[in-house]
């Protein structure tokens, strides 16, 4: 008998494994990318951002998470977000960690979307990429 590996997840599971909840919850001491978009948190940068950590993650021997630059009662705001989030994941609402919130000390270094420089407060952080299309803050 042929030995198979187990099909990877699909977007829908991968990132029902990677809310708030699973994050506060997670007792690894592995180290984490994350994975954040800008600070309108709009529905190209949520999204992108969880769809970059979902196929860094398929690819890599490192825990990728992605994140939003808002609260969670604000994504309320932006239907066309949960529109999409829905769409891809059946889910009714997106529930990623929000940065405004205490971020795990396991984060490392991050990797932008949808913008060019560090907005969040994290210390001794490291970007070590960026997907992006507007000018170079140069920061």
């Amino acid at each position: 008998e042929l030995f198979q590996m187990p099909a990877p997840p699909s977007f829908a599971q991968w990132v029902s494994q990677h809310t708030a909840a699973t994050l506060r919850n997670c007792v690894s001491r592995k180290p984490l990318v994350g994975v954040v978009g800008n600070q309108a948190a709009d529905a190209d940068s949520i999204v992108s951002a969880a769809a970059l950590a979902f196929i860094r993650a398929m690819k890599s021997d490192r825990s990728y998470q992605p994140f939003v630059q808002c609260d969670e009662e604000d994504l309320s705001l932006r239907p066309e977000v949960g529109l999409l989030w829905s769409r891809f994941t059946q889910s009714p609402k997106v529930a990623l960690p929000s940065t405004r919130s205490e971020l795990p000390s396991t984060i490392n270094s991050w990797v932008l979307v949808d913008h060019n420089e560090l907005t969040i407060d994290a210390t001794n952080a490291t970007v070590v990429g960026i997907v992006d299309h507007h000018v170079d803050a140069g920061k």
